[in-house]
């Protein structure tokens, strides 16, 4: 039986408990008063003497709750958290949890040291579900959010914590994947810390899947495509982005990345001529604008932060046409910048830039391990054939497809 007392000294609010839905407000001076020996009776519980049976106050604490306080809940109380409540051992949570005060964002302590933020409209069963299959939880934080909050407070938590350095178990929203993953079976650690490191090795070897059925759904879509005014300076685009931002091109088609054509777009203004697709993201978008062609890619900050600064301006600056964008998409995490650049010719310059090739080869890669393409039902085999093979590309009417088809490097 856990026994918890409240001292004569500790005020009545604070006796509140913390996982309730109600974090109640407490100073920097009231917190330090927890831990004196008046208050140690609050973070305290009963266990069994191995000598006697008899039930001995244990600081549960002791394990590593200094640190535990100075770091993580220090992070977690800044952004709205309760007190984390010890529930190691707990099969239900029940018992903490109001009826009705139950919906919000909570985070779960290992442990080994690791954490996960998720969100849940039940607390109580949402971490029964938790319990089946993870056996070393010790602690959970939680703060009450609305239902209509919720995905946008988890994303805030989630990429609040990855930047104070928080080791993470999630796998949706966080930037950096954790553990072996499938796409290591394709392509081994080794070989993608050189692919990462060399920026001129291009991963091109290895035999390519073929789908008849799949092909011949959108060989027809390939055809209008062909005819688009645009489509030669596409190709030669998407040709320059997959051969530097992919690895295992051949090997990983269609399991790890996919090209669509002409997919469908809600704007009539606005011509979606391909997608790279990643995991559950799209990187990189050819489309026209009212008569204009546009490339967005996106890719990791954090190496165009360490070449360029804090600042972007000089990327803007060196590249007539570049905008920078604060556009995330959520499978990609907090480290993750978006550019967009008006027409074929300066693209084709930024993706010679060391920088950006550096900061979309770890952003694709980081994504590639995290999971397969889901959008590989989209694929287009006819497009893939000219980013892949130019040389056995079919000579469409649009003569701009045969006007130069030397690497890009050779046009100097």
């Amino acid at each position: 039986m856990n026994v918890v007392r409240r001292s004569r000294s500790m005020p009545a609010e604070m006796f509140l408990p913390f996982c309730c839905g109600k974090s109640p407000k407490i100073s920097g001076l009231q917190w330090r008063s927890l831990s004196s020996p008046a208050n140690k009776m609050l973070t305290t519980r009963l266990q069994p003497t191995a000598k006697s049976g008899a039930a001995e106050p244990e600081p549960f604490a002791q394990r590593r709750w200094n640190v535990h306080m100075d770091g993580v809940d220090d992070i977690l109380g800044k952004l709205g958290f309760s007190r984390p409540c010890f529930i190691q051992g707990r099969a239900s949570v029940a018992d903490l949890f109001r009826p009705k005060r139950r919906c919000g964002i909570y985070v779960l302590h290992f442990a080994p040291g690791e954490f996960y933020a998720g969100q849940a409209v039940d607390m109580v069963r949402r971490y029964a579900q938790h319990a089946k299959t993870h056996d070393d939880i010790e602690w959970v934080s939680f703060k009450r959010v609305r239902l209509n909050r919720l995905n946008e407070a988890e994303r805030e938590v989630i990429w609040a914590l990855e930047k104070s350095g928080i080791s993470l178990r999630n796998i949706s929203l966080t930037s950096i994947p954790k553990g072996e993953s499938d796409f290591d079976l394709l392509m081994s650690v080794q070989e993608q810390d050189r692919w990462l490191k060399d920026i001129d090795l291009v991963d091109a070897e290895g035999p390519r899947l073929s789908d008849p059925e799949l092909r011949r759904k959108y060989r027809k879509k390939f055809e209008v495509f062909s005819r688009r005014d645009f489509s030669s300076d596409v190709i030669r685009v998407l040709r320059r982005y997959v051969s530097v931002s992919i690895p295992t091109i051949r090997r990983g088609e269609c399991s790890f990345w996919s090209c669509s054509c002409l997919p469908a777009y809600h704007n009539r203004n606005v011509i979606i001529y391909s997608r790279i697709n990643l995991y559950w993201q799209e990187v990189f978008t050819a489309y026209a604008h009212d008569g204009t062609l546009f490339f967005s890619a996106h890719m990791a900050l954090s190496p165009l932060k360490n070449a360029l600064g804090d600042s972007l301006a000089e990327l803007e600056q060196r590249y007539a046409g570049l905008t920078v964008e604060d556009h995330k998409y959520d499978p990609g995490g907090s480290d993750q910048v978006n550019i967009e650049v008006q027409g074929p010719d300066t693209t084709l310059k930024v993706l010679q830039d060391s920088a950006v090739i550096s900061a979309i080869r770890l952003f694709n890669l980081r994504l590639m391990k995290k999971g397969a393409c889901v959008y590989n039902r989209y694929h287009c085999f006819d497009l893939a054939d000219a980013l892949l093979n130019p040389e056995q590309e079919t000579k469409e009417p649009n003569q701009a497809l045969q006007r130069d088809e030397r690497p890009v490097a050779a046009r100097g």
